[in-house]
């Protein structure tokens, strides 16, 4: 689903408005005012979804009903979670972007076994420029909150990872407000292998 601030002009007042790219950032008045894109993408969550009644989920049919959403998907080969997620971010398909497993395939020394290494940096992992490096280049702030092999990007100015860093300022502010607990960012740190 992709959800554009120009796309939600005539919106109804009660529904979720978009902000200008300059209040998000925090820049200065003075800056040109940017559509504010989002992308969602839920593993799992069948397109036929968004027509059933009986699920609720209000924000993200107002979402849906204000901006473009994709009622249903091709998906690549092979036809796994990060494959596909790239291709999504990317707009190419894993012949070119290489990623062809939920990480990194790797071969160790010694073994028979392939092993897939999930927490490896984006640049090792994609082998195509992603939409949030196009929109970085361009001038444009981007962010990301669990998004696949994504690691390290360069590009991504706001960051909430599956494993968030406690150091990193949405996590210092999630903590400051009650939402998220520091030892509990630090558990989903360690147990992820990302602790270094």
């Amino acid at each position: 689903m992709c959800i554009s601030a120009e796309s939600q002009m005539n919106a109804p007042q009660n529904s979720i408005q978009a902000q200008p790219a300059n209040a998000v950032t925090g820049s200065s008045k003075e800056a040109v005012e940017q559509p504010l894109v989002i992308v969602i993408s839920l593993d799992g969550f069948p397109a036929r979804a968004l027509e059933d009644p009986k699920l609720p989920m209000p924000a993200l049919r107002a979402l849906a009903a204000h901006g473009a959403v994709a009622r249903a998907m091709q998906p690549i080969n092979p036809t796994v979670t990060w494959p596909n997620h790239t291709a999504i971010i990317t707009g190419v398909d894993a012949s070119i972007h290489h990623v062809m497993a939920n990480g990194l395939i790797e071969f160790p020394a010694g073994q028979r076994e392939p092993e897939i290494a999930p927490w490896v940096d984006k640049d090792r992992l994609v082998h195509a420029q992603t939409l949030y490096e196009a929109a970085a280049a361009k001038g444009m702030t981007t962010g990301q909150v669990d998004w696949v092999a994504i690691y390290g990007a360069k590009g991504v100015a706001w960051e909430f990872g599956e494993a968030p860093n406690p150091a990193s300022q949405i996590a210092k502010d999630l903590v400051a407000q009650g939402v998220l607990s520091a030892d509990g960012a630090l558990w989903e740190r360690k147990h992820s292998g990302l602790a270094r």
